[in-house]
């Protein structure tokens, strides 16, 4: 009796192999072509036109926080990133997700 067929055994290395090429194609391409768009993590500084009555300051601080397509921002009137940073963890005001 036997257990193997070499027809059958020949189309499954058949398909494996192509299934394999393929995926080698497919990796190497997007490896070399495909890119991410760029982080816009960081500190933003924002001169406004005329003053806000929630601000006595004209110069605001953006500071934004960006998890794969996820953001979250925090404005402040603070000039250094160490209060603006401690200022995000006490609450974020800006949450939403990057559209184009």
């Amino acid at each position: 009796m036997h257990y193997f067929n070499f027809k059958t055994l020949g189309l499954y290395s058949v398909v494996v192999s192509s299934v394999l090429l393929l995926l080698k194609i497919v990796t190497a391409y997007g490896e070399s072509h495909l890119k991410g768009p760029p982080a816009i993590n960081g500190l933003y500084r924002l001169i406004l036109s005329e003053k806000l009555p929630i601000w006595e300051s004209d110069v605001l601080m953006l500071y934004i926080e960006q998890s794969g397509i996820y953001l979250n921002g925090f404005l402040s009137p603070m000039n250094t990133k160490a209060e603006v940073t401690t200022a995000t963890e006490s609450k974020s005001n800006l949450t939403g997700k990057l559209s184009q």
